[in-house]
């Protein structure tokens, strides 16, 4: 049986409001035992939210479904933690995401998180 590796990741994402063009932007910053990868990534025309969102997208992503781990992700957004937390992600699922902002990327979000069976969050 292989060993358990624990995964901490760090997620950001911003966007600057005063500016006609909307440009955002998020960060991930992925520590394991043996390496730390960082990944960012720019927008333009998006909202904080969604570049929150799109770093928790990409931190479930770059974690390898094949690898047993433990995932602690670590976010300054109350909205994400939340999501997870209080279980409002079940709640949107079982009314099909009906009024919620952002529905395709909550949609991938947990697709991604349900094709990582040996993924367990933390």
């Amino acid at each position: 049986m292989s060993e358990v590796e624990n995964i901490t990741i760090f997620t950001d994402g911003s966007c600057s409001v005063k500016d006609e063009y909307l440009r955002g932007g998020f960060g991930v910053f992925i520590i394991t035992k043996n390496e730390e990868i960082p990944i960012r990534k720019g927008y333009w025309n998006t909202t904080t939210a969604r570049m929150e969102m799109m770093a928790i997208l990409t931190a479930v992503q770059s974690i390898n479904p094949k690898v047993r781990c433990k995932v602690l992700i670590v976010t300054d957004s109350q909205f994400i933690a939340n999501s997870f937390s209080e279980g409002w992600i079940k709640k949107w699922r079982m009314n099909d995401y009906k009024g919620v902002k952002n529905a395709s990327i909550w949609r991938k979000i947990v697709y991604e998180i349900e094709s990582r069976r040996n993924m367990h969050l933390m």
